[in-house]
């Protein structure tokens, strides 16, 4: 089993899409030796992701897959899709058709560890991820500065990152690569693949994004003679939430609904 431990999400991304897959048809499998494989290579306190179309075939080792996500204080995923296995039934030795009997080991899994189940079809499984990268990672994005660096402009532009940021992204549009564009930390040091969460380069484009950075001011560096659009956002979990209500005459504030003209 190969184990990619990176923080670099193009890294992960491109690694996920060189995944081969061969064989199946059968059903069931064996989940719970697949969950327990994916505990023992997991750090304390991580996050599990797990999919599944097939019921588990070695159901009886539910109670040590608690323990061990327990013991790491891991925060379990179980997506399971509807009808697991459908029209993939075995037969018994009287040649009738049946599925598999018993408790969902699925659900006990969940039940011991505080974990989740989500069953999905695939259609919803985009809007389910959508939901739940919000709930992982609540935050609120806003544009921290926006300029163009001309051919004939100083090569160096400065802004601040404060310790409220979850992440701070640099679009530059304009680089050809990333050999036409440097960003360099607080510390002096420029930001690499090697010690940035994301560096992404396509035609015409970088990007280059710092998960929890260090406050302090950070500075864009042109490095080629391009002309640059600059775009720098940031994430924060500090969130704004807002309604406009109206006052009725007993003095309570009733929240207006749709769109009302001020």
């Amino acid at each position: 089993m190969h184990r990619l431990t990176t923080e670099n999400g193009v890294e992960m991304i491109r690694a996920l899409d060189n995944i081969t897959v061969n064989g199946g048809g059968d059903c069931p499998e064996h989940a719970m030796n697949g969950l327990m494989k994916g505990i023992e290579l997991c750090k304390d306190k991580s996050t599990i992701f797990f999919y599944t179309d097939a019921p588990a075939k070695d159901a009886s080792e539910n109670q040590t897959v608690i323990d061990a996500v327990n013991e790491k204080q891991i925060d379990l995923r179980l997506f399971l899709q509807d009808s697991l296995c459908i029209g993939r039934r075995k037969r018994d030795t009287s040649g009738r058709t049946k599925r598999d009997a018993g408790s969902d080991p699925y659900s006990l899994v969940a039940e011991g560890t505080g974990g989740t189940v989500y069953r999905f079809n695939t259609a919803e499984l985009g809007e389910i991820i959508r939901q739940i990268s919000e709930e992982i990672f609540p935050s609120a994005t806003a544009i921290v500065d926006m300029f163009e660096i001309y051919p004939d402009d100083d090569d160096s532009v400065m802004f601040p990152v404060d310790n409220m940021l979850n992440n701070v992204k640099i679009t530059v549009i304009g680089a050809d690569s990333v050999d036409d564009v440097d960003v360099e930390s607080p510390f002096g040091s420029i930001l690499t693949a090697e010690n940035t969460s994301v560096l992404f380069e396509s035609p015409d484009k970088v990007v280059v994004t710092v998960l929890n950075p260090t406050d302090g001011v950070y500075k864009v560096i042109r490095t080629g003679n391009n002309n640059c659009n600059v775009t720098i956002t940031a994430q924060t979990s500090v969130d704004f939430h807002y309604a406009i209500t109206e006052e009725s005459d007993d003095g309570s504030l009733y929240k207006v609904l749709g769109n009302p003209i001020i």
